[in-house]
């Protein structure tokens, strides 16, 4: 059995791409990767903007996702969406 959590990520500086590594994550639909493309071009959303918004996914083998680093996301300017994660069995 495997479980799979969604959550959403925003910031204003450059998409810390690593923490995709970090976090065992992958951007779960093709306009969540292109986001991040725009985000590390320097595409960045000018003051009074709406923040890009990207959804990321997780696959683990327990009900309760582990390791999602929130502290280490805002040490990059970026924070997980407080309320969006979601587990679901897969």
């Amino acid at each position: 059995m495997a479980y799979i959590t969604e959550f959403q990520v925003t910031g204003r500086l450059d998409f810390p791409v690593d923490m995709l590594r970090y976090d065992s994550c992958y951007p779960t639909r093709t306009e969540d990767a292109l986001a991040i493309v725009r985000c590390r071009r320097c595409d960045r959303p000018e003051k009074g903007s709406p923040l890009p918004v990207i959804t990321l996914s997780t696959w683990h083998l327990t009900k309760n996702v582990t390791g999602l680093e929130s502290a280490r996301w805002s040490s990059f300017g970026w924070h997980i969406v407080e309320h969006s994660i979601h587990t679901r069995k897969v």
